[in-house]
């Protein structure tokens, strides 16, 4: 999920730099290409990575 849905997009970005902006446009990048069940996993594994991020104050 990662590898195929979330690092084309973002890379190796700091979690810092990403925005509210960016995150609605790249969940509407993936609905055009895959389904909405695949793209729900994809933002709820980010949303656990940049909670993550913000626990550890990154």
């Amino acid at each position: 999920m990662i590898r195929l849905h979330l690092l084309p997009t973002s890379g190796e970005r700091p979690p810092a730099s990403i925005t509210t902006a960016q995150v609605r446009a790249r969940r509407t990048t993936c609905l055009a290409r895959t389904g909405e069940p695949t793209v729900v996993k994809a933002c709820q594994i980010m949303r656990a990575i940049l909670n993550t991020a913000v626990d550890d104050e990154l």
